[in-house]
């Protein structure tokens, strides 16, 4: 393509680069490298003409993250079901000790 080392690039010019780019199936560094161009401007047209290249790993994902001052809260009971059927609602709390010689009680223990 002639036109990939000219000064300026019009857009159809780009379009088309780009568009070479992405069919032969190499990532834009590898591909600017092989036909003598700057991977700069190739991310940069592909940012003016909206023309992400997901398969790439040149143009990176940001996920918003919100930061909170305490972490989320937690059941203040949880509902145990038993073998027999029956049912606990006990404190989340509660020791794993005492838990069981609750359900022991209860249940019988088990082995």
């Amino acid at each position: 393509m002639g036109k990939n080392t000219a000064k300026r690039w019009a857009e159809v010019d780009a379009e088309k680069v780009l568009s070479d780019a992405e069919r032969s199936g190499l990532d834009d560094r590898e591909y600017a490298k092989r036909h003598g161009l700057d991977p700069q401007r190739l991310w940069c047209w592909r940012k003016r003409l909206g023309r992400p290249r997901s398969e790439s790993g040149d143009t990176p994902t940001f996920v918003e993250v919100q930061a909170t001052s305490q972490p989320p809260a937690l059941p203040q009971m949880v509902e145990v079901w038993l073998a027999n059927g029956r049912s606990v609602v006990v404190p989340m709390s509660m020791d794993t000790t005492r838990l069981t010689e609750l359900l022991d009680a209860i249940d019988g223990p088990r082995c």
